[in-house]
C-alpha cells in the first residue's frame, strides 16, 4: 500500500473578488502553452503609485523602462509570465515600447502612464506582437477577478497568491488587497518576486513610499532561500480609491 505524500505547505484557502476602481484581463498570449500568461489592469482614472525594484546591477528591461518613464501615476499595468525580458539590452526595450504604444492608443492614454513587469526565462528576446495582438483586440467588458489576475502571472509557483484584508480605520471602511508571484530565488532581497498591492484609499506618493519603507525589510526582504538576486524583482502600491482616510504614521 503506497501512502499519498501530504505537504506540509498545502496555500490556505484562497478568497476571491471584483475590485472596485479598476479593470482585470487576462489572456493567453503564448509564453505558455495552453494557461494565462498576460495581465493587463486598467484603472478606472489615473492613480498614485509607488514601486520597489530590484537591487541587481543587471536589471530586467521592464525595471529599466519603468524607472526611465513613470513619474509616479498610472492608468495601467501590462505583465507578461514565461519571459522576463532581461538580459537582452535595448531591444528588451523596443520591444516595451511596441506593445505599450498599442495600449496607450487603445485607452488613450500616455506611455509615462503605463507600467510593465516580465517575469520567466532570462536571456530570450521574445515578438511584441505576442502582447500587442492580445491589447488590440481585447474586450473592454470581460473583465476577470483578482484570482485570475494571480494565476496569470504564476510561473514556477505552486498555487496563486491573493490576499485580502478589510481595514476600519476612523470609523471608515476599506480593503486593502494584493496579488503576487514568486518562486525560487528569495535572498537577498525579494528574489523573482512580482507583487502588486492595491489600497481602496486615496493615499499619496509620499505616505506610500513610507509604507513600504518602514515595513520592506521584515517583510519581501526578510526571507531566504539561497543568495541570488532576481533581475525583475518588482513591488508596486496603487492607490485605487478617491475615499478620504486618515491614514498616519501611529494609526497604520
Amino acid at each position: 500500500m503506497v501512502n499519498k505524500m501530504i505537504s506540509l505547505f498545502k496555500p490556505k484557502k484562497i478568497k476571491d473578488f471584483n475590485p472596485k476602481g479598476l479593470k482585470i484581463y487576462t489572456f493567453n498570449a503564448g509564453f505558455k502553452k495552453k494557461d494565462k500568461d498576460l495581465l493587463l489592469i486598467i484603472f478606472d482614472r489615473i492613480i498614485n503609485v509607488c514601486s520597489v525594484y530590484s537591487k541587481t546591477s543587471t536589471p530586467s528591461a521592464p525595471i529599466i523602462w519603468d524607472k526611465k518613464n513613470n513619474k509616479g501615476k498610472v492608468k495601467a499595468l501590462i505583465v507578461n509570465a514565461g519571459n522576463a525580458n532581461a538580459h537582452t539590452g535595448n531591444d528588451g526595450l523596443k520591444i516595451i515600447d511596441k506593445y505599450v504604444k498599442v495600449l496607450t492608443k487603445k485607452i488613450q492614454c500616455k506611455a509615462d502612464e503605463v507600467l510593465v513587469s516580465s517575469t520567466g526565462v532570462i536571456g530570450e528576446k521574445f515578438n511584441p506582437n505576442l502582447i500587442s495582438t492580445k491589447l488590440e483586440k481585447f474586450n473592454l467588458k470581460s473583465k476577470n477577478s483578482l484570482l485570475d489576475g494571480a494565476k496569470s502571472i504564476m510561473t514556477t509557483d505552486t498555487f496563486a497568491k491573493v490576499s485580502i484584508k478589510n481595514i476600519n480605520l476612523d470609523k471608515k471602511s476599506f480593503k486593502i488587497y494584493g496579488i503576487a508571484k514568486g518562486s525560487g530565488m528569495i535572498q537577498p532581497n525579494m528574489g523573482t518576486m512580482l507583487v502588486y498591492i492595491f489600497l481602496e484609499c486615496k493615499v499619496s506618493k509620499q505616505i506610500m513610499k513610507r509604507f513600504l519603507k518602514i515595513n520592506l525589510d521584515k517583510t519581501f526582504n526578510s526571507i531566504t532561500v539561497d543568495s541570488d538576486t532576481s533581475t525583475s524583482d518588482t513591488l508596486m502600491m496603487f492607490s485605487v480609491s478617491n475615499k478620504i482616510i486618515n491614514l498616519n504614521k501611529k494609526k497604520f
